[in-house]
Formats: structure tokens, C-alpha cells, sequence
């Protein structure tokens, strides 16, 4: 079997291996014949897709104004198809008497060669559309240039909009130059390549893939700009400060980096940057911001990763309730120009105590329930020593999630990984109830007498199909393990609406924490010392 799988790959690695060449022999005879796509740096794009597409709907509306649709009512087949047909050539002959010029430019993702015409689909920054290939309406030389192109290669392309019988509006290319050759084959929807991992290799090939991806910049690059005119239109002041200074107290680990011209000496990359701007502010400039990189040495996970950006801002003369309502209005602005979304405001508070006690979380998803509840008086004396321990230690506790309806959606494998689960957040294992209409199923149930399951069911609001999951440990691994489980199983049991924004504040944070490696209490945030 080992055998058969290599000799499998070393001939997919040889397929590749051909079309890799097949591609470089295609550039060389290109630039043999003086067409040398990599010459040509600029090409007078005045369009992106999704624009040409506007366009045309906008300028068909406006010629097409009062025209009604074809009725077909009353006709046989082959009549409705004519009268149809007709139409269509109508509206066409009608908008290609008064076209849409436009030139874009962008990547070739798809193509059909059908004798003397054929179709492509060319990609850019937002979006694609289908073009138009007639070898008399480009010439014959360029067509069959054309027709040897790669998925992959960038074109440029001018000509004019129409749409198809089939509703579609594409390009009628008049003009087309191929900008650049593209030397290396897209993944396995194109050439049979098995390597999915590739867009994560190669995060290029992710991009130009994976429109989502790409969005993500767009929509990241259009937030910044909101941000930055709502607060120039309050008379904030963008600020940069250094990135490299010193250490100071605060929630993780600095990364560090040596001084060459300082031998033994280190500077430390910010956590958050405050440290400097509370020098302008000291200084007499009483409105500022800065969107700023930080970098936190910690533990990976799903919500944590080892640089990120933040927005500071800073305000004189204000109260904290001022300083919220400025950023919840920002936040506001954003999700109605970025999204079309009216959030309603003002935004709830939670304080953090109440958020780690009812959602295990200081960043809470309160878009569905499954909320944290504390078993510990209940399962004080109870046989099962991981809990009665737990239970009657200093900072520690027994909680427990319902995920309702949750005894059928997780098998014996399902439960094993949702353990897994649990001790990536430091907890020692995950106990469970599974409630049946005969009663419960459970590992654990062997330690409980009936008086305490009927107690610890009746508190978590038990019924028959529900799924109860336990943590016993010190209060940060329970809320850490439990709040994180809580939304795997929400996630698994498909019970969170996307489409659903519940923004509020976290309020009252503790300002110090106890460091688990040296008993030590440290700052959980910056505590804006030593400006």
C-alpha cells in the first residue's frame, strides 16, 4: 500500500513537473515573438467587475424605462421561445446602440475555447465576469494567443457590457493584452492537484482563490477609514508612537528584542502602546488616537495570537461613561456604513464579575443561552471526590452547562473530543450527564445518591434529551474550560445566528491577578504607571 501511495504521488509530481514546463516553454516562445507580457507595467484599467456591473444595470434601467416584460401567456413552446428570442434581441439592440466602453483588467479563472468564439471569466479585487471572445472582433493572431493561455495569466481587456440570454452581463472584448503569465498552476479545481494545504503554504494562491479572504482586506481596509473620519470629525489627533521601548507590567509576556549597538540590553515590543501617549496627554493634547500593532508572547488558542491591532484613544476632561458613549457611536457608525446594520444604542453593560459567572467569559456570546451555572454547595459532600474537593477548596468550584437537546448530538466520540476539548483551557477532564427518558446516563452517576442528581437536574433546568457538562477546578480553569466549551458545543450544535449582533460592555475589570507560575499578583491590564 505504501508502495501504490508513492507511486501515486511521484506521478502526480510528474504531471505537475510537465505543466510547469509546458507553461515556461509558453513565456519563452512569447518572448521569442516580442510579446513579452512582464514588459508591459501599465495598462489603463477604468473599471473593476462588480463596477461594470452596476453600470450596465443603471444604464439599462435608464434606456429600457417603461418597456414591459414578454408575455408568453396563451403561447405554445416553440411560440414563447421566439417571442422570447425576439425580446432579447430587442433590449440587445437597443443597449449596443448606445454601449458601455469599459477596460479592466484581472486574472483568468476559467475558459472555453469553441471554435471562432469562446467564454472566460476574468477575477479582480471585487468580484469577476464572464467575457466575450470573438476571434474577428480581436483578430486572429491574438485569438490564438489567446486561446494558448493558462488559468492564471492576467489580462487586460476592453470592449463593451451586454447581457446574455441567460441574464448574465459579461464583456464583448474588442481589445485584449496579456499582462502576465502566470507560471505556477492554480490548485485542484483546475489541474487535479490533491494539495489542499497549498492556500495555507502559499497564502497568495489562498487569495486568489478564496474570494472570502480577499474580502476580509477589503472590509478591513474600509472600517480603518470610518474610524479615522469619525474621530478627525470629533478632533482627535492620530498619533504613532515607538515601537521599540521598554518593559513594563502587564498581562503576558514581552517579546524581546537585542540591541546590537546596547551588547546584553533588550528592547521590548509594546503589549499596548499607552505607555508613551500618556506622555502627550500629560503634555496638554487632550483628544488622540493611534491604530497600533501589539505584540503578547502567550499560549496560542482561538482567540489569541501573537501580534494583533488595537485602537487606543485617549480624552481629557471626561468620565468613563463619556469615553464609552464616544466609541459605542463609532462602533455604530461602523456597523451601519460597513454593514447597513442599525445597532441599538446604548449598548448593554455587564459587569466582568457577572460575565465570568453566567458566560465563563470576559467577551461573552450572549446570542444564545447555555449559561454557566455553580453546582458547588450542592455536590459539597457528595461521593465523588473530584467535585466534594473542588467544591470546598479556596478558589475553586463545580459548574455546569445544559446544552439542551444535547444527548443525541454527541456520541461517544463526539464526547472524547469535546474532552480534548476542555484541556486545552488547563481543565483535568470533563464529567457529563446524558438525561434519557429512563433516567440519566453517566460515567459518573454511580457517585451521586438520588436526593443530589435530582438536585443538581432539577438546578440545571433538566430535561430528557439534555446534556449536562461539568468542570471542577480552581474559578480560572472552570471559567476558561467551560466558557470555551460552551461555545464548541454551540458551534457543533449550529445554535449561534451569524447574523445576530449582541454588542455590549464589560465593565469593573479587576486591575491585578495572580500569576499562576509564581504565586505573584500582576497587572490583568495596563495600569498606566511611569508616563
Amino acid at each position: 500500500m505504501a508502495g501504490q501511495n508513492n507511486g501515486k504521488q511521484g506521478g502526480q509530481q510528474q504531471d505537475v513537473n510537465q505543466l510547469l514546463k509546458v507553461r515556461r516553454e509558453k513565456l519563452a516562445n512569447l518572448q521569442e515573438a516580442g510579446q513579452d507580457p512582464f514588459q508591459i507595467t501599465k495598462y489603463d484599467v477604468t473599471h473593476h467587475t462588480s463596477d461594470v456591473k452596476d453600470l450596465y444595470n443603471a444604464h439599462e434601467e435608464k434606456l429600457l424605462a417603461g418597456r414591459p416584460a414578454v408575455n408568453t401567456d396563451g403561447m405554445d413552446e416553440a411560440a414563447a421561445r421566439e417571442a422570447v428570442k425576439a425580446d432579447y434581441e430587442e433590449r440587445r439592440s437597443i443597449m449596443d446602440a448606445d454601449p458601455i466602453h469599459v477596460s479592466i483588467a484581472g486574472r483568468m479563472m476559467f475558459k472555453r475555447v469553441m471554435g471562432k468564439a469562446s467564454f472566460a471569466n476574468i477575477q479582480d479585487l471585487k468580484g469577476n465576469i464572464q467575457i466575450y471572445v470573438a476571434r474577428d472582433a480581436i483578430g486572429e493572431d491574438l485569438y490564438a494567443t489567446f486561446k494558448k493561455s493558462d488559468i492564471g495569466d492576467i489580462w487586460g481587456v476592453k470592449g463593451y457590457a451586454f447581457r446574455t440570454k441567460t441574464g448574465e452581463i459579461s464583456i464583448h472584448a474588442e481589445e485584449m493584452t496579456l499582462l502576465s503569465k502566470s507560471l505556477q498552476i492554480l490548485p485542484e479545481k483546475f489541474h487535479g492537484l490533491t494539495d489542499t494545504d497549498m492556500r495555507y503554504r502559499q497564502r497568495y494562491i489562498d487569495l486568489i482563490m478564496n474570494q472570502e479572504s480577499k474580502e476580509v482586506f477589503v472590509k478591513r481596509s474600509k472600517i480603518l477609514k470610518e474610524i479615522r473620519n469619525f474621530l478627525a470629525d470629533r478632533d482627535f489627533m492620530e498619533v504613532e508612537t515607538p515601537m521599540l521601548g521598554k518593559t513594563t507590567p502587564e498581562g503576558a509576556r514581552d517579546y524581546l528584542v537585542p540591541s546590537r549597538v546596547n551588547p546584553g540590553k533588550f528592547y521590548a515590543l509594546p503589549q499596548s502602546p499607552q505607555l508613551f501617549k500618556q506622555i502627550l496627554m500629560v503634555s496638554g493634547m487632550d483628544r488622540y488616537f493611534q491604530i497600533v500593532k501589539c505584540f503578547r508572547d502567550e499560549d496560542l488558542r482561538a482567540d489569541r495570537q501573537p501580534e494583533f491591532t488595537q485602537i487606543d484613544c485617549e480624552m481629557s476632561f471626561v468620565d468613563e461613561n463619556d469615553v464609552m458613549t464616544m466609541m459605542e457611536n463609532m462602533i455604530g457608525r461602523i456597523f451601519k456604513e460597513i454593514h447597513n446594520i442599525d445597532i441599538q444604542l446604548p449598548l448593554k453593560r455587564m459587569t466582568y464579575k457577572e460575565a465570568m459567572d453566567r458566560f465563563g467569559s470576559d467577551k461573552p456570546d450572549t446570542r444564545f443561552a447555555m449559561e454557566l451555572t455553580d453546582l458547588s454547595d450542592l455536590v459539597k459532600d457528595c461521593g465523588f471526590g473530584v467535585f466534594s474537593s473542588a467544591a470546598n477548596a479556596a478558589n475553586s468550584s463545580v459548574r455546569a452547562i445544559n446544552a439542551i437537546g444535547g444527548a443525541d448530538a454527541f456520541s461517544k466520540k463526539g464526547m472524547k473530543k469535546l474532552e480534548e476539548h476542555a484541556k486545552t483551557y488547563k481543565a483535568k477532564g470533563l464529567a457529563w450527564i446524558k438525561v434519557t427518558e429512563e433516567g440519566i446516563d453517566s460515567p459518573i452517576a454511580k457517585f451521586f445518591t438520588e436526593d443530589e442528581i435530582k438536585a443538581i437536574l432539577d438546578r440545571m433546568d433538566a430535561k430528557a434529551g439534555d446534556l449536562i457538562l461539568f468542570v471542577a477546578d480552581k474559578n480560572k480553569v472552570v471559567y476558561d474550560a467551560l466558557g470555551q466549551l460552551r461555545l464548541e458545543v454551540a458551534r457543533k450544535m449550529d445554535l449561534i445566528d451569524k447574523n445576530k449582533y449582541n454588542l455590549l460592555w464589560v465593565t469593573e475589570f479587576p486591575l491585578f491577578e495572580e500569576d499562576e507560575e509564581t504565586g505573584r499578583m500582576i497587572a490583568m491590564h495596563h495600569p498606566f504607571t511611569c508616563p
